[in-house]
């Protein structure tokens, strides 16, 4: 039984969307009528910086994972989340807004994915993962011939933190200009991409690189000061001991776009 998706309502999730932005850029909520989740003002500030760490932890994902995916697990803990419709809802219109641009919106969003065949699994754990850590999330993408690819968040002093992606421990706070790199883990790789970037013009801002073992792959997480253009990603693609490079630019009130 196929569906028209451009049949959903859309007026709603306009206003949906509006509050979304409303919240996370004056800190204020609205609670909306016949929409998928309602948040009342007087937990604007305090979910305000975990909005911005689910949007940009599905958006990191939206721009590095190239894999179909069929299956979706979202964890998290902690006190704060007195309710967590409206965190998972920005994660997976974070995900999948620009696979369809067209037609998503945040009411339609879980009809849409259950329609792809996508199944969702959202889990509150009780135990304590990480010692040092009182609440995160983590994402979990799996498809077919076991792939998986997970990425974990948190707040600290009220910005959202990346901290560990495919069990990479990290120390990430995201950007608008990201680039990430799978390289050999051999010595010299890290001057020269930074020298090839030095000479495209593009200053790094921070560098977090992580590995499972020596001599293994690594992968490494480069916030940078502007956007890498398509011509300078597919010279960085042929540097020596380079496997993988992807981009992502997000712009504030501008869709994201990633290269590949």
């Amino acid at each position: 039984d196929q569906r028209d998706l451009h049949s959903f309502p859309t007026r709603r999730s306009s206003d949906l969307a509006e509050h979304v932005v409303q919240a996370l850029q004056s800190h204020i909520f609205i609670d909306a009528v016949n929409t998928p989740f309602q948040l009342p003002e007087h937990l604007a500030e305090l979910y305000r910086p975990w909005m911005d760490l689910a949007s940009n932890m599905g958006t990191f994902l939206a721009h590095t994972v190239s894999e179909r995916f069929n299956d979706i697990t979202i964890e998290y803990k902690g006190d704060i989340f007195t309710t967590f419709e409206p965190i998972k809802a920005l994660i997976l219109f974070s995900i999948f807004k620009n696979r369809f641009a067209d037609i998503l919106t945040y009411i339609n969003l879980d009809e849409t994915i259950i329609h792809e065949g996508i199944k969702v699994n959202v889990i509150k754990e009780e135990k304590k993962v990480f010692q040092n850590l009182e609440a995160r999330i983590r994402i979990t993408l799996k498809g077919e011939n076991d792939f998986q690819s997970r990425i974990v968040g948190t707040v600290f002093s009220g910005n959202p933190k990346f901290i560990e992606i495919n069990q990479h421990f990290m120390d990430i706070s995201p950007t608008n200009f990201m680039l990430l790199l799978k390289s050999l883990d051999k010595p010299g790789v890290i001057g020269r991409v930074g020298t090839f970037l030095g000479t495209k013009n593009i200053n790094i801002a921070s560098w977090q690189t992580g590995r499972n073992a020596p001599g293994s792959m690594a992968l490494s997480v480069i916030t940078l000061d502007s956007a890498v253009p398509a011509e300078v990603l597919d010279e960085l693609r042929k540097v020596t001991d380079i496997v993988e490079a992807r981009s992502e630019e997000r712009r504030v009130g501008k869709e994201c776009r990633s290269r590949w």
